[in-house]
């Protein structure tokens, strides 16, 4: 818990009770919701996932095998449906919508999905959707436990992060793996804590899996090494740079046993490029970047924005290490301070390439909840900065609102509502650079 959190107060019973009701039927309603969906994303992850086990499945991330493989599985769909459109329709609306595969995840990914497959669309969609609401539901109530929030708050956190976060509920609607992300990122930050050697190798080697799973993660263990190095803590490094190696290489060589060879990562590996140029996807279809945003106005900023980005938090991370080095020298502990700052850097690592990488669509900001949690952690009676609060508060408004989507779905509206969620996360990532000052250490 962090240091400048008052003593929990004594809360009736009942009332922790109804909390945890209330987030229990949160889950069972996440968990209805999501089965009305074909599940456009799941889809392509579980096809592709099976579609490496196929004979002569080829070289699934090439322009011609996507197209092949979408055919192929569309004809399969339409097979099922054995002359009516009751049986199997979910899985052909996905396979219509997704005729043509888009391949640009990580053979990791891919092997999880495919590792987990029964065969059988929707019987394997609502597993892994339910899953998902129950890893994420759990990932926020030990979020908000670990910066602070006492078990009703955190419960009633998880029930506002569950049922009332468009970036959430878009992820269930298409089936991504944004909740997977934050009940990796509150795992390994659960495993990070205290002075345990078994606890750090085991955080890094978490994000080493996730960081596989979802490259988009690699800020996390960026500006947790800066941290590190900032504080000239080498033998946690030196443990973190291990455990991260350790999954890592567990990731790829299950993933290459999968796919049949190593050659799967070379040819994902080429598809980087047209992933991190200029994606086709505008901002009219729901595309939220900052990047895009300025790309629009003319104001192409190429890798220059991101880079900008990671500088600033790669110097807020080695700031955070001389400041946890210099409290770890003074009178009293630290450990509370540290842990707090590591989960700072892990939603500031998460939050980054939503501002500068060219796409984001609305279900990535689910990994907003990390840095949300932190920023709108409980304050002690000593803290009377409330400017930073309610702007935190604002921000996460706004994003949860999806920028106010309510507005009609003209070209001008939906322009505004993308410029209104970038600001959000830009407000959120300033907020997170900014050290706290508290009584008897620094955050």
């Amino acid at each position: 818990m962090s240091t400048d959190t008052p003593p929990p107060a004594s809360t009736p019973l009942g009332l922790r009770l109804l909390a945890l009701l209330a987030l229990v039927l949160a889950v069972g309603q996440a968990s209805s919701y999501g089965r009305q969906f074909a599940g456009i994303d799941f889809y392509q992850f579980w096809a592709t996932g099976r579609a490496a086990h196929q004979p002569g499945a080829g070289d699934l991330w090439t322009d011609a095998q996507r197209e092949r493989h979408g055919a192929r599985l569309l004809a399969e769909a339409r097979a099922e449906l054995d002359g009516t459109r009751r049986r199997g329709s979910r899985r052909l609306a996905a396979a219509e919508e997704r005729a043509v595969l888009e391949t640009y995840s990580t053979p990791w990914l891919y092997t999880l999905f495919g590792v987990t497959s029964s065969g059988a669309y929707g019987r394997d969609a609502n597993r892994t959707h339910d899953a998902g609401v129950l890893a994420y539901a759990a990932a926020v109530l030990l979020l908000a436990r670990l910066v602070g929030f006492s078990w009703l708050g955190a419960c009633l956190a998880g029930v506002a992060l569950l049922s009332a976060f468009g970036p959430v509920v878009s992820d269930m609607r298409v089936g991504n793996v944004g909740r997977f992300l934050v009940a990796g990122l509150a795992l390994a930050a659960w495993l990070g804590r205290g002075a345990s050697a078994a606890r750090h190798l085991s955080a890094a080697a978490v994000l080493g899996l996730f960081v596989l799973f979802k490259p988009t993660l690699a800020f996390v263990p960026f500006a947790l090494t800066l941290a590190r190095c900032g504080a000239r803590d080498w033998r946690r490094l030196g443990l973190e740079a291990a455990g991260f190696s350790l999954g890592a290489g567990l990731a790829v060589g299950l993933s290459s046993a999968w796919f049949g060879g190593a050659a799967a990562w070379a040819s994902w590996a080429r598809t980087l490029p047209q992933l991190m140029g200029e994606y086709p996807h505008e901002v009219t279809q729901g595309n939220v970047s900052l990047a895009r945003l300025l790309a629009d106005l003319g104001l192409a900023t190429g890798p220059f924005l991101i880079l900008l980005l990671a500088a600033g938090l790669g110097y807020a991370a080695w700031k955070s290490g001389v400041r946890s080095a210099r409290a770890a020298a003074g009178p009293g502990a630290a450990g509370a301070a540290d842990e707090l700052a590591d989960l700072r850097l892990i939603g500031l690592g998460a939050v980054l390439p939503l501002i500068g990488a060219q796409l984001a669509w609305i279900h990535y900001l689910v990994a907003a909840v990390p840095l949300v949690l932190v920023l709108l952690r409980p304050r002690g009676a000593a803290a009377p900065r409330s400017a930073p609060l309610l702007a935190a508060a604002l921000a996460t408004y706004v994003i949860a609102t999806e920028g106010l989507r309510s507005a009609p779905a003209w070209h001008d509206a939906r322009v505004a509502a993308a410029w209104l969620i970038a600001l959000a996360l830009v407000t959120l990532f300033g907020l997170g650079l900014v050290p706290e000052k508290r009584s008897g250490s620094s955050a």
